[in-house]
This record gives structure tokens, C-alpha cells and sequence, in this order.
């Protein structure tokens, strides 16, 4: 993945050949079950986290999500310290946007494994500067029924003025909608 990874950076991919083996083989590695291979937890989402981290072209974005399904509740603490630390070192080394992809994956673990009480911190310190995951939690408590919790995603981001502070907000003002319909219907 890191030669593919390098190459991307080196060749002209302007038909996204590169792009489409790299997502391929990301999703191969992925289905395979690490707890089978030699190699502890650490060490495989040690690198696969890095990864994903300093992949600069979206091929990730859609598919690791995944890996942080069926985990032991050892797992996902071993996995937050992880993302936890990477999250820091990138952050005082300047690097924002790899911490910024640090942070969007410590949200998908958290979504991933319904940790509700650490979804309103979170999207506190996400804010509004990225939408798609303000909207992943948000979306995860409206499946899961817990309402008040995907209204305050919103409430929270949205204090913060960023990016996306507009499309966010219209996308609460959806959610609540849809809220007080459902609500509405089971009364």
C-alpha cells in the first residue's frame, strides 16, 4: 500500500488507475482478519491508522470506517490511545490536516461502536471545518433512536463558525424535522 501510496505522488494519474488499485487492495487488506495473522493489535492499527492518516487522496475515506467494526472493548480503548497520541504528535508538529484526519477517525470509531457518550465531545472539537462527519455521528444516534444526542452534534459543531457552518445548519434544521415526525407518528 505505502509503494502505491508513493507512486500516486510520482505518476500521472489523471485516469485514477493508481487511485482504483490503491482502493482495491486498501479493501483486500482490510477483509482480512488480523486477529489470524502475526501481528498485534498494535502493530496492525499502528500502520494502518498512518496510513490512512497521511493518505492525501480520499481512497481511504469511504472504506476504513470498517476496520473499526467487531472490536473488543480492549481494542477500541488500544485504538483511541492510539488515534489519541498520532492526534498530538501531528498536532504539535503543525501538521493540521493529518490531525484533522486523525480527529475524523477517532469520530469513526466512535460511531462504528455506538460510544455515545463521546460523541458531543468530539463533535465539539470537530466544529464545522469538515461536514461529512458531524453528519456520520449524527446519523449513527438518529438510527440508533438516540435523538437527543444526534440534535446535539449539531448543537455543539455549530457553535463554532467554520467552513460548513451554513450547510450545517441547514442539515439540522432537516434532522429536527425528521425528529419531530417520527416522534410525532409514535405518539
Amino acid at each position: 500500500m505505502t509503494v502505491i501510496l508513493d507512486n500516486m505522488d510520482n505518476i500521472d494519474d489523471s485516469y485514477g488507475v493508481i487511485g482504483d488499485l490503491s482502493i482495491s487492495v486498501f479493501e483486500k487488506y482490510l477483509e482480512l482478519d488480523w486477529r489470524q495473522l502475526p501481528i498485534d493489535a498494535n502493530g496492525y492499527f499502528t500502520d494502518i491508522i498512518k496510513y490512512v492518516i497521511w493518505e492525501d487522496y480520499g481512497v481511504t475515506d469511504e472504506v476504513y470506517p470498517a476496520m473499526f467494526s467487531e472490536l473488543t472493548k480492549s481494542e477500541i480503548k488500544e485504538i483511541e490511545l492510539l488515534l489519541q497520541t498520532e492526534r498530538e504528535k501531528l498536532i504539535k508538529h503543525q501538521l493540521t490536516y493529518q490531525a484533522e484526519n486523525a480527529l475524523t477517525m477517532l469520530g469513526s470509531l466512535y460511531a462504528e461502536n455506538y460510544l455515545f457518550n463521546k460523541f458531543i465531545p468530539i463533535a465539539k472539537e470537530m466544529g464545522t471545518r469538515e461536514w461529512k462527519r458531524i453528519l456520520v455521528l449524527s446519523e449513527t444516534a438518529e438510527i440508533k433512536e438516540e435523538y437527543e444526542i444526534a440534535l446535539s452534534v449539531f448543537d455543539v459543531a455549530i457553535k463554532e463558525s467554520g467552513n460548513h457552518t451554513e450547510y450545517l445548519r441547514k442539515e439540522y434544521t432537516k434532522l429536527k424535522a425528521r425528529i419531530t415526525k417520527k416522534t410525532n407518528k409514535s405518539d
